[in-house]
């Protein structure tokens, strides 16, 4: 089953704010929701009702420290909890500074998806493994 989902990307001038070359935090927040939706996605593969599809119900994001034009950031979205209709993700950001060694954590998020089948909201029928 697949529980996790990493990507990465560059801060690029469109994910900059007015005081560039601080990141928009919007920007940032919006690809941390495509992560964990990918992430959702690919569960859902795994559905014995054959339900295809989640949608963002609700998140808690918190910014840690700021990033800047050219970082590259890595993102880590991990299913940590599944209920009948949702599924709650963590998603984990680190950057790495141009001109330094090494990661560091800048921001997190817990987003809470509901699964849907026929535009509908849907039983997606998965229980988390033993262990996760």
């Amino acid at each position: 089953m697949d529980l996790e989902f990493d990507t990465n990307f560059t801060i690029m001038p469109t994910h900059c704010n007015y005081l560039s070359p601080l990141v928009f935090g919007g920007s940032l927040f919006s690809k941390m929701d495509l992560c964990a939706a990918v992430c959702s996605t690919r569960l859902l593969r795994h559905s014995p009702t054959g339900c295809t599809s989640a949608v963002t119900h609700k998140a808690d994001v918190t910014f840690h420290k700021p990033s800047y034009l050219g970082e590259i950031i890595y993102l880590n979205a991990k299913v940590v909890e599944l209920r009948q209709k949702a599924i709650k993700i963590h998603v984990r950001v680190e950057r790495e500074q141009r001109l330094e060694k090494g990661r560091d954590f800048i921001a997190e998020a817990d987003f809470v998806f509901v699964s849907m089948k026929d535009g509908e909201y849907f039983k997606h029928g998965l229980e988390m493994p033993n262990g996760s």
